[in-house]
C-alpha cells in the first residue's frame, strides 16, 4: 500500500484530475504581464486533501482565537505560492502505443 504522499502525487498527475481541476498547462507567474497560475488545484489540496479550512482540536472541534473566531489553517498568500508549484504540467499522447503520459517539468521564474 502507498503512503499519503504517493496518493497526492498520483492524484496530481492523473489526467482526469488535471483537466477537472484546471492545473493542466498552468502558466508560470509573469506579474508584469498580469499572468498568474490557476489557484483552483492549490486551493483544493489545502482545503479538501490536506489541512482543511480551520485548525482543529484533538476531538475534532474547531480551535478558536482570543476573539472566539475560527483559526484558519492557511491564507490566500499560501494558495498563491502553492499554485506556482503546479505550473508546467502537460500531457503527451502516444497514439501508436495507445498511452497517455503526464509530463511534469519546472519552469523557474524569470
Amino acid at each position: 500500500m502507498s503512503n499519503y504522499r504517493d496518493l497526492l502525487y498520483d492524484i496530481t498527475l492523473h489526467p482526469a484530475m488535471e483537466s477537472y481541476l484546471s492545473h493542466l498547462n498552468n502558466p508560470m507567474e509573469i506579474p508584469e504581464e498580469n499572468i498568474h497560475p490557476d489557484q483552483n488545484y492549490a486551493r483544493e489540496i489545502m482545503q479538501l486533501f490536506t489541512f482543511g479550512l480551520f485548525e482543529l482540536n484533538m476531538d475534532g472541534t474547531r480551535k478558536l482565537d482570543a476573539d472566539g473566531k475560527n483559526i484558519p489553517t492557511y491564507n490566500n498568500k499560501d494558495i498563491e505560492e502553492l499554485a506556482k508549484i503546479f505550473s508546467g504540467l502537460g500531457i503527451a499522447v502516444n497514439l501508436s502505443l495507445k498511452t497517455v503520459l503526464v509530463i511534469a517539468f519546472f519552469r523557474p521564474s524569470r
